[in-house]
């Protein structure tokens, strides 16, 4: 589990190729504090993930080039440490297996409360954010 120096912003990767659902956890995630930059296909998060740093890697299923587990395995390839959460709206019972199964952390459902959605990234991340910012 990843330690996040509190005075630092976490710098989050979040790859989701629909701009709303991407608007959505952006707003969120800088709600919390955290740094986020954003790209909308599989080759651009390799693009990014391999010339800047992250402490934390989100994938959506919904990309142009590639499924969210494809995409996982390649950032694994270079990079075996980051934490990194699959986060789309896949409901079946297996997301969280083939998650692990892909080289990630866990799964989160969408749509989720921001309150869920932090705790979860949290304990990946070993940090505890401030709970009292979302009433929801």
């Amino acid at each position: 589990m990843a330690r996040i120096n509190k005075a630092v912003k976490a710098q989050v990767l979040c790859v989701n190729s629909q701009p709303s659902g991407h608007d959505t956890l952006t707003l969120i995630l800088e709600g919390y504090d955290y740094s986020v930059i954003s790209a909308h296909s599989a080759e651009e998060a390799i693009s990014l993930a391999q010339t800047q740093h992250f402490d934390l890697y989100i994938l959506d299923r919904l990309l142009p080039d590639g499924s969210e587990y494809e995409l996982c395995q390649q950032i694994r390839n270079f990079d075996s440490h980051t934490p990194l959460i699959f986060y789309s709206t896949r409901d079946d019972q297996s997301g969280e297996e083939r998650a692990r199964a892909a080289g990630g952390q866990t799964h989160i459902r969408k749509p989720t409360y921001p309150k869920m959605l932090m705790q979860r990234i949290s304990q990946v991340l070993g940090t505890s954010p401030n709970m009292d910012r979302w009433v929801i």
